[in-house]
């Protein structure tokens, strides 16, 4: 076997002299423009810091549960949840995806009002 002779190879373009620099450039101008547009001249106003009276049910000794109302479907695991408030103030909490247990993959997602203790499908 011969030696491979750097001439007897094709010329490769090489990379423009300052290309990352321009194209982390362009990246972080574009970024900062999308957060600037993002930007509006409203002030938010902070939340109440009322503290709501809790129910019977949440007043109960330590190391206890109080059932509240079944999550209906499904049984599934590793699933994935987030606690949003509606334009009430209530909380809702959502069940997203998992999967069942049979390992099937779930694409539902359920909504859980903590205030009327109900489950929407």
């Amino acid at each position: 076997m011969s030696p491979v002779n750097d001439r007897s190879l094709p010329d490769r373009p090489r990379p423009e002299p300052g290309f990352p620099r321009r194209f982390v450039s362009l990246t972080t101008l574009t970024l900062h423009s999308v957060l600037l547009a993002s930007c509006s001249d409203t002030a938010t106003q902070p939340r109440s810091t009322e503290v709501p009276e809790l129910g019977a049910e949440l007043a109960v000794a330590s190391d206890s549960w109080v059932n509240r109302a079944n999550m209906p479907g499904i049984e599934r695991v590793e699933l994935t949840t987030a606690v949003v408030p509606n334009a009430s103030g209530q909380s809702i909490l959502y069940a997203i995806g998992g999967r069942t247990l049979a390992g099937g993959s779930l694409g539902k997602v359920q909504a859980y009002n903590v205030a009327t203790n109900t489950m929407d499908q």
